[in-house]
């Protein structure tokens, strides 16, 4: 009786001796290696997955996992950023703050702190929210991930840590819109 097997790689059909069966071969055809079941039933035809597929899954899960992380901490960042913001408020309010020439006056201050607050700290809570449903590959992830990333590009107003949630936000961008990625997340 033959053992049939099926090329992961190129979708070949072969038929094989018995004593092939629980080994490995490489397809003539295109060189992937083929999984030879141990134990083959009539008109049993497994698919074997190429190993080049199975290493694009492990490469695409580890984006994933650096997705979730990048998020997490640039969030984490951007609420520290819009928490400093509120010393700002603290000091415009009790006078602390040395009064330059050039400086503002003290409403357009308090006005562009409070922005930095609400910008900081929303767009962190979303960036953190965006990294827990990725990492959790949770239904709408990669849609929420993709509008974490724009925030994180986009956070000028955390300048001090600008550099890390820009890239970020820019491999985010980068790998959410490689295929694996996308068949991962099931997008």
């Amino acid at each position: 009786m033959a053992v049939h097997v099926q090329c992961g790689g190129c979708g070949k059909a072969y038929s094989l001796q018995d004593a092939m069966a629980g080994r490995r071969v490489k397809c003539p055809a295109c060189g992937a290696t083929i999984e030879v079941p141990a134990a083959g039933l009539p008109g049993d035809v497994p698919v074997v997955e190429p190993l080049a597929a199975a290493a694009a899954g492990g490469a695409a899960a580890l984006h994933i996992k650096l997705i979730g992380i990048f998020n997490i901490v640039a969030g984490g960042l951007s609420i520290l950023w819009g928490l400093m913001m509120v010393f700002g408020i603290v000091g415009v309010l009790t006078g602390a703050m040395e009064r330059d020439p050039d400086t503002p006056p003290e409403a357009v201050m308090l006005a562009l702190y409070a922005v930095m607050i609400i910008l900081g700290g929303g767009g962190g809570a979303v960036e953190i929210w965006a990294g827990v449903q990725v990492l959790r590959r949770a239904r709408g992830a990669r849609k929420l991930v993709l509008v974490s990333a724009i925030l994180c590009c986009a956070s000028l107003w955390s300048c001090c840590v600008w550099p890390l949630t820009l890239g970020a936000g820019i491999y985010s961008l980068v790998v959410l819109n490689k295929d694996s990625v996308k068949a991962a997340l099931g997008a």
